[in-house]
């Protein structure tokens, strides 16, 4: 039987097969990319953020969900022309397309849960200003 955990301190590893992995949230999880849970499937974590990102991210292996559990944000998503808006607030998501730039610009405190591809060769830029 499954202990409760809290879903922010933990990476849930989905591997291309049916079990799951968990992994503790840390620093030290994001600093060592040869992890088996970064080599192949997706991985679910959740994130609180009070303010809008000074960078951009993407992620070239594959399509990205970011769902509000609550709050309210736009996901500023850049296909080449741009950052467009989508706006969101609990309850709903969007599906940010392989590749392209993202950034949350937060307008009320919000916590989203996101599923991201990997292997997480996850690219970042820093935004000037």
């Amino acid at each position: 039987m499954s202990e409760p955990f809290v879903m922010k301190h933990q990476v849930v590893h989905l591997p291309e097969g049916i079990g799951l992995g968990l992994a503790l949230n840390d620093d030290a999880f994001w600093r060592r990319r040869d992890r088996d849970e970064l080599a192949a499937g997706r991985v679910l974590t959740v994130f609180s953020y009070d303010s809008t990102w000074d960078y951009q991210e993407r992620h070239p292996d594959g399509d990205e969900l970011a769902f509000v559990l609550d709050g309210a944000c736009d996901v500023l998503v850049d296909v080449g022309s741009g950052e467009r808006p989508v706006q969101l607030s609990a309850g709903q998501a969007c599906v940010i397309p392989s590749g392209a730039w993202h950034r949350a610009a937060i307008h009320q405190p919000a916590t989203l849960l996101f599923i991201t591809p990997v292997p997480t060769r996850t690219q970042h830029r820093q935004l000037n200003g």
